[in-house]
């Protein structure tokens, strides 16, 4: 029920058209400033996703060798490396007034198109090392069976038992179908999750994700068609997901596990707070009219729409308890997400412990470049930034400077006194190397200091000007809070919750 963030900037061009309008509103550094916190919240999520990605495969080592821990110290170097190219693709708001729509709009559309290729790159580099550990892990396996087929004499059946057998198997595969389709097609905790049940919620889940948007007008589905080679149209059991063994199906069927878990220990929660659903019969019959008027245009049938968009066992009747279970559930954690909102004092607690996370400062900056990288060259440019720290006392000061220190190239830009100015600048978008400086609490205005960028062969020489919070933030803070809250909360009901895939009719990434 919880969808990804929004983000407003899209690499379609006309799209960036329509979008002229809010810049024109906001101003144009204001609009790509939020964009580019945007994106690098998202790298910062890639990251996560990397790092979880390495850890999940951590539980799928089943038999341990030399050689077994071999590929996982590969496995683990090989995301040390992509954490580190991620970090590297974060965005800065340097030359943010300098740069042109065009210019930022494709900066950010480069991180966009990186992004989906650095997981691909990294399921594929990972795959192989956990194909060889699979492989690893059968010959031990295979070893085991083997010394325990020694011992043991293998009983071979008479044509007439194979006869029977064949029989057998025909009326399990009967049952199996039955079962799998008005039973038991996985259980979570103590409940039976028929076929039907799972195809409904497979169809939710699926829509769900597929129309959240990302990027302006870019939704999900979009973003799946043009970067992962998604198709909507055709079968997502015969789509590879990605650079892996697994298919779109096992994609959004993991995707729908952790909905159904979720809406399971809502509806308990429910139960055991006593709500009230009042509006029940009312948002069923909400959901029926949406459905008969998505059928109309489509110009089929309802019972042919339930079919083709809830599975090919769906109609009215059999989905209609989960229907209201999931309206339930929906309305129930609208409920909590009423009741867990953030207090101010919450707001407030949260902004002091991320103060980084949302403070801008406004500072100004110089550097000076070394010839190259040997002790000689950076020890003149040391000195000549030490020289020009000390002729500075004031941001005018430092203004002057900047024109009398500035390459031949440079002087130009600097005739302006706001060239060296950085304003309502977040420590995601300062240089790496200032950003602790510039953030460090200690910080009053008026402070002044050279820092060594050996990675650059250069020297900053930086001038604090002060240190800020925009209040409208506080509105951020608190969805942030309740989400932190909710998912808190959520979690605390799933954890424990114990999904039986025993008949693997689903590819877990976790390995239930």
């Amino acid at each position: 029920m919880s969808g990804p963030k929004l983000m407003s900037i899209t690499c379609d061009p006309e799209i960036i058209k329509k979008n002229r309008q809010l810049i024109q509103k906001i101003g144009k550094e204001a609009y790509y400033s939020q964009q580019i916190d945007s994106m690098n919240i998202d790298i910062e999520n890639e990251k996560l996703w990397v790092k979880q990605y390495a850890e999940s495969i951590d539980v799928r080592i089943k038999f341990n060798s030399d050689e077994v821990s071999n590929e996982i110290s590969i496995i683990h170097s090989t995301t040390k490396s992509i954490i580190s190219k991620l970090e590297n693709t974060k965005l800065s708001k340097d030359d943010l007034e300098q740069k042109s729509e065009i210019e930022l709009n494709k900066m950010i559309c480069d991180v966009i198109r990186l992004l989906p290729k650095v997981k691909q790159d990294l399921i594929k580099e990972l795959s192989k090392h956990l194909d060889k550990i699979v492989q690893i892990q059968n010959d031990i396996r295979k070893e085991e069976e083997r010394k325990a087929a020694r011992n043991k004499k293998i009983a071979i059946g008479t044509f007439s038992a194979l006869a029977a057998l064949i029989v057998i198997i025909v009326a399990v595969n009967i049952w199996s179908n039955y079962d799998k389709v008005h039973n038991e097609y996985i259980s979570v905790d103590d409940d039976k999750i028929s076929g039907i049940e799972f195809d409904f919620y497979y169809a939710m889940t699926k829509q769900n994700t597929l129309s959240q948007t990302l990027y302006g007008s870019m939704t999900y589905a979009d973003y799946f068609k043009s970067y992962m080679s998604y198709d909507t149209d055709k079968d997502d059991s015969k789509q590879k997901y990605a650079s892996t063994d697994n298919t779109w199906y096992d994609y959004f069927a993991n995707m729908t596990v952790n909905t159904i878990k979720e809406d399971k220990a809502l509806l308990k929660a429910a139960d055991a707070a006593g709500f009230s659903y009042d509006n029940a019969d009312s948002d069923y019959e909400d959901f029926k009219n949406q459905i008969n008027d998505a059928a109309s245009q489509l110009g089929e049938s309802a019972a042919d729409y339930y079919k083709n968009t809830f599975g090919k066992n769906a109609s009215e009747s059999s989905i209609k308890e989960y229907v209201c279970e999931y309206l339930k559930a929906a309305a129930y954690q609208k409920q909590l997400q009423t009741e867990l909102a953030a207090t101010d004092s919450e707001i407030k607690d949260y902004y002091n412990e991320h103060k980084e996370s949302y403070d801008t400062v406004d500072y100004r900056e110089f550097k000076i470049a070394a010839a190259n990288s040997d002790d000689s060259s950076m020890a003149a440019a040391k000195e000549k930034a030490e020289t020009m720290l000390s002729e500075i006392n004031s941001e005018d000061t430092f203004a002057e400077s900047c024109r009398k220190y500035a390459a031949d190239d440079e002087k130009d830009t600097y005739e302006s006194d706001d060239a060296s100015l950085k304003s309502k600048t977040k420590k995601s978008s300062a240089d790496n190397v200032i950003a602790d400086w510039l953030f460090d609490s200690d910080r009053k205005a008026g402070d002044i200091t050279v820092i060594e960028d050996k990675d650059n062969n250069q020297y900053y020489v930086v001038y604090f000007i002060s240190r800020d919070y925009d209040s409208s933030n506080d509105t951020t803070i608190g969805q942030t809070v309740l989400s932190n809250k909710y998912s808190e909360l959520i979690k605390g009901y799933t954890d424990n919750m114990k999904v039986d895939n025993k008949k693997n009719r689903i590819k877990m990434y976790t390995g239930e």
